[in-house]
C-alpha cells in the first residue's frame, strides 16, 4: 500500500493576528493555528501492518477438523468395509 502525501495549503491568515479595528477591538488576539498530525514512516508502517487485510489461517481449526474427518473416515471403512 502505498501512502500519498497532499500538500497542506497555507494556513496563515491575510491580515496579521490579531488585527487592531479602528475602535481598538483586537481580533483574533488569543488565536492559535490549528495543530497538525504529521505521523513518522515508522507509524505509517504500523498502520498499514494493522490495517491490512491479509486472511489468516486458524491451523487449530484445520488441525481440528482434519482429525475430526479422519476419525469419520475410520469409523465409515471398519463399519461398512469390516471383515465378515
Amino acid at each position: 500500500m502505498k501512502i500519498v502525501r497532499v500538500p497542506e495549503k497555507s494556513q496563515t491568515p491575510t491580515r496579521p493576528v490579531p488585527y487592531l479595528t479602528k475602535a481598538g477591538v483586537q481580533i483574533g488576539l488569543m488565536y492559535q493555528p490549528p495543530s497538525t498530525y504529521q505521523p513518522d514512516t515508522d507509524m505509517e508502517r504500523l498502520q498499514c501492518a494493522l490495517i491490512s487485510r491479509k486472511s489468516t489461517i486458524r491451523w487449530d481449526l484445520v488441525a481440528y477438523w482434519s482429525f475430526m474427518a479422519l476419525i469419520l473416515i475410520v469409523s465409515v471403512i471398519r463399519h461398512y468395509g469390516g471383515a465378515e
